[in-house]
């Protein structure tokens, strides 16, 4: 099954980044458990299915710690 996940941005913890208007870290990030695999430079890497319920708005998105304080954040393609 293809992943509706391809938007990947590659950012360190805290720092700004938004989907939909809303900045990540100024939510609590709610996950229902599902695990998406994805490459990152030819290496197979697991992520967690996230969602942030703010503003009337429902958003999801997959995230991953890469490494110490750096994360992958892949966001759906509209």
């Amino acid at each position: 099954m293809k992943s509706e996940f391809n938007n990947l941005k590659i950012i360190a913890d805290g720092q700004f980044y938004e989907i939909d208007g809303i900045n990540i870290w100024d939510h609590q990030w709610r996950s229902d458990f599902k695990v998406i695999k994805k490459k990152i430079n030819d290496e197979e890497k697991s992520f967690n299915h996230f969602e942030i319920l703010s503003k009337g708005k429902r958003i999801e998105f997959i995230a991953g710690e890469l490494s110490n304080c750096v994360w992958a954040i892949f966001t759906k393609y509209n």
